[in-house]
């Protein structure tokens, strides 16, 4: 991470593993961990769920208009 020269926020973010880890050991869980994975997740499967959606349609309507050229 130290390669790409962001600065502080590598120190920061190194930090925040590191508690993190500490935490999972320690507890065996992390509330920090959970919140960043359950956020990543909620972005990354809306994302790809508009765009499996979208796709989906297009080709719901593709094979629609195959079937009935009058639409």
């Amino acid at each position: 991470m130290r390669q790409w020269k962001l600065g502080p926020m590598v120190d920061e973010s190194l930090k925040l593993m590191k508690s993190v880890s500490k935490d999972i050991a320690k507890n065996g869980f992390s509330f920090l961990y959970l919140l960043m994975i359950l956020s990543s997740n909620f972005i990354i499967n809306s994302i790809f769920g508009m765009i499996g959606g979208a796709l989906g349609m297009s080709l719901m309507n593709r094979k629609l208009r195959e079937d009935d050229p009058s639409l």
